[in-house]
Parts: C-alpha cells; structure tokens; sequence
C-alpha cells in the first residue's frame, strides 16, 4: 500500500500537472476568427451605366480576445470578375454611383481612385490609428490591417470605415463606401490575462516535474518489466 506521503505527493502531482495543462493550454490556444461582407459596385452616372470595378468588402475579426493579446483586423476589398456593363433594372445594394464631375470633361477620362479606411473601436488601443489610403485599381485585390489590444476585459464595439478618394484634373471628390460594425468580446481566466496564466503555467509545470520526478524511475522500470514479459510470452 501507499504511504500517506505517497499519496500526498500524488495528489499533488496530479494537481499541479492539471493547472499546468489548464493555464498553458488557455495562454497558447488560437483564436477563432469571424468575417463578414458586401458586394460593392462602382457606376458612372452616364446611360447606359458603365461599372467601374466590383468588390467584395470583406471584415475579418477575432470572436474574441484574451486580455494581453493584440489581435488582427483586416479589411479586404476582393475583385469581382463582371461584365464592364451594369445590368438594366433597380440598383443593387452596395452600388455607388460616382458623380459626373468626377470624371473632369468627359466620363472617358478615369479618375485616380484612392480607398481610405479607419477602425473606430472606443476603448481599445488600436494600430494604426490613424486613416490609411491605398491606391484601388479595379480587378485588383485590396487590404488594411490594424493590430488591437484591450487593457481591461469586457465588450468593445465600433466601426470600419472606407471611403473612396477620387482625384481629376485636380479636383478632389470624397464618397464614403462602407461602414461595417465591429464587435469584440475581451477575456481573461479567472481575472487573469494571458501572459500571467503563461507564466502560472511555466511555474505549475516546474512543480510537476519536481513533484513526478521520483516516480520517473519506478515508471521506467515497470516499462522495462512489461516489455521483456511481453518478449517472453512471444518466445
């Protein structure tokens, strides 16, 4: 029979390598990530219409955060492959229809497109934060990033925005595309943020190894019987 020591050593083996298992699987753990989209056309004024270029607006975030994690944010705007032509009949949701001194003397002249976006998120330290602009050419894909990190555990909400800057013949013309809302849940383990269940995790799993390695011998042992009983039972 075990001794009382024994025992004890064993349970609290078993306990420390639990709480290791617990807060190093929550500190390593990925997060899932979520998306949601649009379809966004852009449309001369002329008739018949002519498309400018198509996209899908595309917001990727987390489902949620652990709290002392960053997280991504990202906005893409993907091409979609369409007849130069915008079909006759009601507007689609998601057109926007440029306005004609956009395009200078005449609509053959193309305007210089330029997209800007900006992640509202009250609360949350975002990066960048500050409005970013990209050059968006149609039939080419586009996509923004920020990095966003909590200082405290809870819900955070806001918006993205994009906008579209056009330029000709030196005039400047602003429309805005999409704002899409933006959701975050931020977590912690038991009032806990990540990096100290890490460091919890790495000071349980020190323990466990202190606590089990008297036992590692006794286990090698028992290995080694069982192996060379199953090679006699072979023979």
């Amino acid at each position: 029979m075990l001794s009382i020591k024994r025992k004890i050593r064993l349970l609290l083996f078993f306990l420390t390598l639990g709480l290791t298992l617990l807060f190093g699987g929550w500190g390593s753990a990925g997060t899932p990530r979520r998306s949601q989209e649009h379809a966004l056309r852009l449309l001369t004024t002329e008739t018949p219409q002519v498309v400018l270029g198509r996209w899908r607006v595309q917001l990727e975030t987390p489902q949620y955060l652990r709290l002392g994690d960053a997280g991504l944010v990202r906005l893409s705007l993907l091409p979609i492959e369409e007849s130069s032509s915008a079909p006759e009949g009601p507007s689609l949701p998601g057109d926007v229809v440029l306005p004609a001194d956009a395009f200078g003397a005449t609509t053959a002249t193309r305007p210089t497109m330029i997209a800007e976006a900006r992640l509202d998120l009250a609360g949350m330290e975002v990066r960048p934060d500050q409005e970013i602009s990209e050059p968006l050419f149609p039939g080419q894909p586009l996509t923004f990033f920020w990095s966003v990190r909590a200082v405290q555990a809870g819900e955070y909400q806001g918006v993205a925005w994009l906008h579209l800057r056009l330029l000709t013949d030196g005039e400047e013309t602003r429309l805005p595309l999409s704002a899409q809302e933006v959701r975050l849940q931020v977590r912690t383990l038991w009032g806990l943020s990540v990096s100290t269940a890490r460091w919890l995790s790495l000071l349980w799993g020190t323990l466990t190894f202190v606590l089990g390695f008297p036992y590692l011998k006794e286990v090698a042992l028992w290995l080694q019987q069982k192996v060379q009983h199953q090679g006699g039972k072979g023979g």
